[in-house]
């Protein structure tokens, strides 16, 4: 595969994933200060990102291909899976130092988890492309 369609599929995984964080901390706002408009206007984003990607061809074209699944999958998983594993732990050891912590709280460490995991991804994508082209350049040079 080439070294163009992996960047893309990883931009792709990686606007994905902003995207929801973008919605998460939509919802932590309206959580801390009581006005719904923002998630509203977060989830209507939603609606219209998701019919475009199912309904205009060429988008679910490229988001049906097995890299681009790959991506997102990788992208999932440094996102939700892994802060919704370590939240618990976390959140239980905060409330064993620190007494009680709210609902407030806990919200707050996983969408921070959220984010880092984000970060996680998307410094391991251009980590992987530069050692990529690296690699790809250092074959070149060996058979000229």
């Amino acid at each position: 595969m080439s070294l163009s369609s992996r960047m893309l599929a990883d931009s792709i995984a990686a606007g994905e994933g902003a995207f929801w964080l973008s919605c998460l901390w939509a919802a932590v706002y309206c959580v801390e200060t009581g006005r719904y408009g923002p998630i509203i206007g977060a989830m209507v984003i939603a609606c219209i990102a998701v019919a475009i990607c199912f309904l205009y061809r060429p988008a679910a074209t490229r988001m049906g291909r097995y890299r681009v699944r790959r991506s997102r999958t990788e992208m999932w998983w440094q996102l939700l899976v892994i802060p919704m594993l370590l939240a618990p732990v976390i959140g239980i050891a905060l409330e064993s130092l620190l007494s009680d912590v709210t609902g407030g709280i806990k919200l707050w460490l996983v969408t921070w988890l959220c984010t880092a995991g984000w970060a996680y991804y998307v410094i391991m994508s251009i980590v992987k492309r530069t050692f990529q082209r690296v690699r790809k350049g250092t074959r070149a040079s060996k058979t000229r």
